[in-house]
């Protein structure tokens, strides 16, 4: 009797070990991983338009990532003059907020538009760029990827490195 407890215990523990192990392997190893480019292109207008500002990222993963959301923050320490030691996170648009999904091994860029600054901006940088924004002191500009791995259904986000303006690299409309 106390042989068949002993098989039974020692069966359940094997077993509990085991699915922790497969699925720490499932979630990790042949995960989803989002790169992202190493600087901000910022591609001239034709005919006097302003220029756009894009930033790529690819999936380097293994699967796909799944309803996923894309995130442009605009980070600047002691902007706000009453309260110097806080770090202002200012959401900028961007012209693709959403995908359903983004496949493994696939190149994606959003495009950051300042037409519509955040209310603490305003007036003084209405018409800015981003590199206008990015000349603030102390400002940087980080893209967040955030979405469901397509097999495990766990939720993964990546950040990007933070961006100054020494990481915007110009184009022109025709280069590649």
């Amino acid at each position: 009797m106390t042989v068949h407890v002993l098989v039974l215990i020692s069966g359940i523990a094997l077993g509990v070990v085991l699915s922790l192990l497969m699925g720490w392997l499932l979630i990790r190893l042949p995960a989803p991983k989002v790169k992202f480019g190493t600087h901000i292109t910022k591609v001239n207008g034709s005919n006097g338009t302003p220029g756009k500002y894009r930033i790529s990222f690819r999936n380097t993963g293994y699967r796909d990532l799944i309803d996923t959301e894309i995130v442009a923050e605009l980070i600047i320490k002691g902007f706000e003059k009453d309260y110097l030691s806080h770090v202002s996170h200012l959401d900028l648009k961007i012209n693709k907020t959403r995908m359903v999904s983004l496949n493994r091994k696939h190149r994606r860029a959003v495009f950051l538009d300042t037409s519509e600054l955040p209310e603490l901006l305003l007036p003084e940088y209405r018409d800015a760029g981003v590199d206008d924004l990015l000349r603030i002191p102390n400002a940087s500009l980080r893209l967040v990827v955030a979405g469901y791995d397509r097999l495990g259904g766990m939720r993964k986000v990546f950040e990007s490195k933070l961006y100054t303006v020494t990481d915007i690299r110009e184009r022109g409309n025709g280069d590649k």
